[in-house]
C-alpha cells in the first residue's frame, strides 16, 4: 500500500484536478476542454420594424419608394422593404400609402419572417421529420427541427411567453392567406407545445385571457372526443 506521506504533494494536486479516464460506473469518461462553454444560440434579423405616424399623417424614417407601410389590426404600423414584401403577396408590395393587415403587428412580423425565408408556398426544412401523428412535446419538437433558423422562429418568435397572440394569430393568418407550408409547420409546432400541458397552460399558450370554466372544458372533451388523446403526453 502506498504511503501517502511520502508522495509529492504536487503530484497529488495534479491527480486531483485530472479528468478521470473512467466514471463511477466504469464507463469511459467524456473529456471536455476546461475552457469549453455552450455557444449562444444564433439569432436572425426580423425584417418588419415598428414605425409611428407623425402629426402630418406621414411616417418618420420611412422611404416610401423602397418600403411598404402596413397598418395592423392592433393599431400598430410596420415598415417592410418592398423586395421582402414581394415574397408575401397578401401584402400587395406595389401599393402606395399604407395597406391594411387584419392581424396584429406581431403576426405580421411572424408571417413576413417566414415568407422572406421560404416564400408564400415554401415548406419547412423539417417536414420530413413530421411523422403522422406527431407525438413530441415542446422539448421534443426542438429536437426534430432541421435548422437553427427554424429553432429561432419557434422559440423566439412563436413562443414569446408574453401577451402577444402571435402563435394562434399566425395559424389563423396562414390559413386565411393560403400559406400551406407555414400552416403545416404551425399546426405541428402548436400540437407539440400543448401536448401533456395542463388546461391552464394550454390557455396560456393560446394567450387566452378570458376565464374558461371547468364545465366549458368538459364540454370541449364531449364535443371533441379526440381532444384528451391529442394532448396526452406519450
Amino acid at each position: 500500500m502506498t504511503d501517502l506521506t511520502k508522495v509529492d504533494t504536487a503530484v497529488l494536486k495534479a491527480e486531483k484536478g485530472r479528468t478521470p479516464a473512467f466514471d463511477s460506473k466504469g464507463d469511459k469518461a467524456e473529456r471536455r476542454p476546461a475552457s469549453s462553454a455552450p455557444k449562444p444560440a444564433p439569432t436572425f434579423p426580423v425584417s418588419t420594424r415598428s414605425v409611428n405616424k407623425n402629426e402630418a399623417g406621414g411616417f418618420d424614417n420611412v422611404n416610401a419608394d423602397t418600403e411598404l407601410v402596413v397598418q395592423c389590426s392592433d393599431g400598430k404600423y410596420g415598415a417592410i422593404d418592398r423586395s421582402v414584401a414581394a415574397k408575401a403577396p397578401f401584402l400587395g408590395a406595389t401599393a402606395t400609402g399604407s395597406v391594411d393587415f387584419p392581424f396584429s403587428f406581431d403576426v405580421l412580423a411572424s408571417l413576413v419572417f417566414w415568407c422572406e425565408k421560404y416564400g408564400a408556398q415554401g415548406v419547412s426544412e423539417s417536414k420530413p421529420n413530421f411523422t403522422n401523428p406527431v407525438l413530441h412535446t415542446d422539448t421534443g419538437f426542438n429536437s426534430i427541427l432541421a435548422s437553427d433558423w427554424e429553432k429561432y422562429y419557434y422559440n423566439s418568435i412563436l413562443n414569446r411567453h408574453d401577451s402577444s397572440d402571435v402563435f394562434l394569430g399566425s395559424i389563423n393568418a396562414a390559413e386565411k392567406f393560403g400559406l400551406a407550408g407555414l400552416l403545416d409547420f404551425l399546426i405541428v409546432a402548436f400540437s407539440c407545445t400543448i401536448r401533456g400541458a395542463s388546461d391552464s397552460d394550454i390557455l396560456s399558450a393560446l394567450h387566452q385571457s378570458t376565464p374558461i370554466t371547468d364545465d366549458e372544458i368538459a364540454n370541449i372533451k364531449t364535443v371533441y372526443p379526440w381532444y384528451p388523446a391529442a394532448v396526452q403526453a406519450k
